[in-house]
């Protein structure tokens, strides 16, 4: 009996967290809530870039999992219209071990604001690529324009 009662517990305490951060936005006819991919304001993290970097190079040991320079990593997930990030999968990458670990530290490492549509919070979509440059994971910017776009936004979140 105790064993069932455990079980169940547990079962719940976990159930309870993964439906603890969920989609926001339930506006279609058919109930089911929109997630976006492209927005007027997109998503924005709060946490530095090199903050970020630092501690996921800090806690993830590149040779422990056997990964090689070069290797991109493209990591998909949902911010919701709370800025809750949930739903983390890695695209394009072999290994199950580090894949885990990454996104296990990248969820909780980062801080996310959410994304505005029609000047309202939206769940939004985020894809973004990381890759290993000088035996260091590194986040990597489409452009020039990005990287200065979000070091703008960087700003303006230590200054909140």
């Amino acid at each position: 009996m105790n064993k069932l009662y455990i079980t169940t517990l547990f079962f719940l305490i976990i159930y309870s967290n993964v439906i603890g951060q969920t989609k926001c936005q339930k506006d279609r006819q058919d109930g089911f809530s929109e997630i976006f991919t492209v927005t007027e304001i997109m998503p924005t993290l709060k946490t530095p870039v090199d903050e970020l970097e630092n501690k996921l190079n800090n806690e993830i040991s590149l040779k422990e999992y056997n990964v090689n320079e070069g290797q991109a990593l493209y990591v998909t997930f949902i911010v919701n219209c709370k800025g809750e990030d949930f739903d983390y999968k890695i695209l394009r990458f072999e290994n199950e071990l580090f894949a885990n670990k990454f996104t296990e530290c990248l969820k909780n490492f980062s801080d996310w604001t959410p994304g505005y549509q029609k000047e309202g919070p939206v769940d939004v979509q985020v894809n973004i690529k990381f890759e290993i440059k000088d035996n260091k994971i590194r986040l990597i910017y489409d452009d020039q324009k990005n990287k200065k776009e979000l070091k703008k936004l960087e700003k303006l979140h230590k200054k909140k």
